[in-house]
């Protein structure tokens, strides 16, 4: 569950859209980066909701890395549904 004010508070299929980009993302951690140690931020500010997942995965070169993936193409198009924006940032040897 995602709690936030009433102000900012998600439907229900909102939420769903936010969970599964914030789940993919977790799997991908997991999945591709080996990760064993994932954090999440999660901002709320002015109706925007932010989030971050950090992990101690082994990282990647965003400009090698194939983000055509259907995975990758679910979490944007999430994203556009929620008027939002994803954006990856890695470094080699530790996201």
């Amino acid at each position: 569950m995602i709690n936030l004010t009433d102000e900012e508070s998600f439907d229900s299929e909102n939420e769903l859209h936010f969970f599964r980009v914030l789940q993919e993302g977790i799997n991908n951690a997991i999945r591709h980066g080996k990760a064993d140690y994932i954090s999440i931020q999660l901002k709320s500010y002015f109706h925007h909701v932010f989030f971050k997942v950090y992990d101690n995965g082994m990282g990647f070169e965003i400009k090698n890395e194939n983000i055509n993936g259907l995975g990758t193409k679910h979490m944007l198009e999430r994203c556009r549904i929620l008027e939002g924006d994803l954006r990856w940032f890695s470094k080699w040897g530790g996201a």
